[in-house]
């Protein structure tokens, strides 16, 4: 498998954000729950985030995850949806986001 990560510079994603004719929501959030394989963990979530355009850092260590993001308005139905499938976020979709 190829590896997933950000391969745009700091500069470029400013650049990008600056130029966006719409608004983002900024989330952050933490879960404690054991992953058992970290990075194959990140790579699926990578994969599922990207094209919701989500933007920030997102830790991931087998006690859980830890995350600050902002997410075009427009995708964050999409981006609640995506987490709130996964059975570690199912007690989260009753403390936040409904």
């Amino acid at each position: 498998m190829p590896l997933l990560h950000n391969r745009i510079s700091h500069k470029e994603l400013r650049d990008k954000l600056q130029q966006e004719n719409f608004k983002r929501i900024t989330i952050s959030f933490y879960q404690y729950f054991k992953i058992e394989d970290p990075k194959y963990y990140r790579d699926e979530l990578y994969k599922n985030l990207l094209p919701l355009q989500v933007f920030g850092r997102i830790y991931i260590a087998e006690e859980g995850i830890n995350a600050q993001i902002s997410v075009p308005e427009f995708h964050f139905e999409n981006l609640k949806n995506t987490l709130h499938q996964r059975n570690e976020f199912k007690k989260f979709k009753t403390q936040c986001c409904n």
